[in-house]
């Protein structure tokens, strides 16, 4: 049976002594297709992160796959020195072009540590959840130095000021429902995942020289720069959706973000 991917945690993640994180991507058993945010053409985006966030490990090569790290035993490639990427999801609300008066909508916002740990740098600067009620909008700057060559991406990621959500923004929450991350990326089945390794040739099955996990992870995430105001903003919550009736929307039990058991496809917080 495949594991669902595990809800992170902004505080333990990113620390560097810390457990090494999970990947994947498919779709919910819903049948509702999942939407990412496309980050591959230089420019500016603006999102609103919402809700718990997950981390995994994803393989790129011998074979696509997602895994846990408690995955590692049933993972052919994993065992022969190929090291799974560390990953990780948010739902986000794409705020990128809008006008005013008009309302983003929910995508899927997937990167690596180095994207993710601004998030959890601007919990641990300013003690505010990068996803919850009081959060901001983040802008991240794509930019390609070398044309036509991906792996040269650069980001460069701002939180910019706090976003309470609208109203207009919870009624659309509600009525999509955020998309259920533990169950998108949850593990490739261990005999589909020898089934792909079985079916590559010999040559295809020997790992590249550079073998450390973070090496790997380096490599696949490229290179992303931290910018975070050198102030806080401060700003009046009283009149905001989150203190007007909606406060269960913004509920969550402490467990269940640890666990990730007993989400809900519209939980939030």
């Amino acid at each position: 049976m495949s594991q669902k991917a595990e809800k992170g945690n902004w505080d333990e993640d990113f620390k560097e002594d810390g457990n090494p994180s999970k990947g994947g991507e498919g779709q919910p058993s819903s049948g509702r297709k999942a939407v990412y945010m496309d980050l591959s053409k230089p420019g500016n985006y603006r999102v609103r992160l919402v809700g718990p966030h997950i981390k995994c490990r994803k393989h790129f090569k011998p074979y696509k796959a997602t895994v846990q790290d408690t995955d590692k035993e049933l993972d052919p490639a994993w065992k022969a020195g190929w090291f799974p990427s560390r990953r990780f999801a948010v739902n986000v609300i794409d705020k990128t072009g809008l006008k005013a008066g008009e309302t983003g909508v929910l995508k899927i916002l997937e990167k690596g540590p180095q994207v993710f740990k601004v998030f959890a740098n601007y919990k641990a600067v300013w003690g505010v959840d990068p996803a919850g009620k009081e959060g901001p909008d983040f802008n991240i700057k794509v930019e390609i130095p070398k044309k036509d060559d991906k792996m040269s991406t650069e980001y460069t990621v701002m939180n910019l000021e706090k976003a309470p959500l609208s109203e207009t923004e919870i009624k659309m929450i509600k009525e999509q429902t955020l998309f259920p991350l533990t169950e998108i990326y949850k593990s490739t089945s261990p005999d589909k995942l020898k089934e792909m390794w079985d079916a590559l040739p010999d040559a295809a099955k020997v790992p590249p020289k550079k073998t450390s996990a973070k090496s790997g992870e380096k490599s696949e995430e490229n290179k992303t720069v931290s910018k975070p105001k050198e102030e806080p903003i401060t700003e009046n919550m009283a009149d905001s959706p989150a203190d007007s009736g909606d406060e269960e929307l913004f509920a969550g039990k402490e467990g269940d973000k640890a666990s990730g058991e007993g989400e809900k496809s519209g939980e939030l917080w």
